[in-house]
């Protein structure tokens, strides 16, 4: 039996953009625990894993997996309805949408496409010797990207922040703390909170990094009766700048404040009928979240977690 009751995470410092009450709110909506409700609206089985996925509209999500170069497009009810191909025999990591329309695509020959919305390259991006995966957009729109370093080494592995256009360099992120160690180690999935990353490193733990790389907290799933070791896998935020990490091992999500703090453990094997949680995207417009798994067959879920949400 898991248990979910709230856990502190590990504070690392103490930085300008924390106060005595963690880090400054904004006019995000009001959050309340009890609002936490799990409804399974439905599942149905995808042509491929749902390691990755992007939900767009109100009923729709591109879903994709590591061991294939297409991306498949499908609504709420289980229909493809269209397919896209990259580059053929490269396989797709992660995608992100613009506002625009337009697709960041990061692949397993370490390039990052830009693609306009008529399928044109429009930019592209070398990151070799480093493999490009989980990709996020800043509010304006710079792209943040997850890059391993797969060496024996792995001392190369940070989160790199490129204009919009993929042309210059901003900054990268390694995770420092006032200790010198690096708390960016293996970065698989990121995304942008208000003036913080919060970064997956795969399979490992998760911490939260400002925009001058120190590290504020690191989130290793302390929560006393986890039957397994914390796997998180893939990450998003919902409308209230709350997270949820998908723990593969433990087939649930860790929802967990902006502190760092657990909420609770939601969207369980129990609660949803799905094992082995992978990707997972949460749709802004109507606070939605869907699930895709890792291993058997390629289920996906769509389901609600909150009562009377913002949408």
């Amino acid at each position: 039996m898991i248990t979910s009751e709230p856990v502190v995470s590990q504070e690392i410092d103490d930085h300008s953009k924390t106060n005595n009450t963690g880090i400054v709110p904004t006019n995000a909506p009001t959050f309340s625990k009890d609002m936490i409700s799990v409804k399974k609206n439905v599942s149905f089985n995808c042509v491929s894993f749902g390691l990755a996925i992007i939900t767009v509209g109100y009923d729709k999500a591109w879903i994709m997996d590591h061991k294939s170069d297409t991306m498949y497009f499908y609504n709420s009810r289980g229909k493809q309805i269209k397919s896209k191909t990259i580059q053929r025999d490269c396989n797709i990591n992660y995608m992100v949408l613009t506002r625009f329309g337009d697709m960041v695509v990061s692949t397993d020959d370490s390039n990052i496409r830009l693609l306009s919305y008529n399928g044109l390259v429009s930019s592209q991006i070398d990151t070799k010797p480093l493999k490009p995966e989980g990709l996020c957009l800043t509010d304006t729109e710079e792209i943040a990207v997850c890059l391993r370093d797969l060496r024996d080494r792995k001392d190369g592995a940070n989160v790199t922040v490129f204009s919009r256009d993929g042309k210059q360099k901003i900054r990268q992120m390694r995770g420092r703390s006032s200790g010198g160690n690096f708390y960016i180690t293996d970065p698989f999935r990121v995304v942008n909170v208000r003036d913080v990353f919060v970064v997956v490193n795969c399979m490992e733990d998760a911490v939260c990094v400002d925009n001058d790389d120190f590290t504020i907290w690191q989130y290793k799933g302390q929560c006393a009766n986890l039957l397994k070791a914390f796997q998180p896998l893939d990450v998003d935020k919902d409308n209230y700048s709350n997270l949820l990490i998908t723990d593969g091992k433990n087939h649930c999500v860790h929802y967990i404040d902006i502190n760092g703090e657990l909420l609770r453990l939601i969207l369980t094997n129990e609660e949803i009928g799905m094992y082995y949680h992978w990707g997972i995207s949460v749709n802004k417009k109507t606070g939605d979240v869907w699930l895709g798994n890792s291993i058997g067959t390629s289920d996906i879920v769509v389901a609600s977690y909150l009562s009377g949400c913002t949408k």
